[in-house]
């Protein structure tokens, strides 16, 4: 019974480490600038794993929207990518996708 403990434990330490490390939520790793398109990491845990990387190409993306922990990046069509980020690094997230797509309206929902 302990050790299920100990690994629920492990596992709480190291979720809440990639969650508030600044190597996993920099923006150069979550917005990688390929020329015209970006490859997009929406979760932290996509910074360990090739899972749920995303490409758009920068023209295509209309508006940019941060809320609490979410960065969204919009198509013309209405669909929208969210990365979740720790809210002490939204901020850099929020400009690094205005430098990157700069055709794109910048919009703040207040919580």
């Amino acid at each position: 019974m302990d050790i299920n403990y100990a690994l629920i434990l492990g596992c709480s330490a190291l979720i809440f480490w990639t969650r508030h490390s600044s190597y996993f939520n920099n923006p150069e790793r979550l917005l990688i600038d390929r020329g015209e398109q970006v490859i997009i990491r929406p979760l932290h845990a996509s910074s360990w794993f090739k899972w749920q990387w995303k490409t758009v190409t920068k023209s295509r993306v209309e508006k940019i929207q941060r809320a609490k922990g979410c960065i969204s990046l919009f198509y013309g069509s209405g669909h929208a990518i969210d990365m979740w980020i720790s809210e002490k690094f939204a901020d850099e997230l929020f400009a690094r996708a205005q430098k990157l797509f700069p055709q794109a309206k910048p919009i703040s929902v207040a919580n």
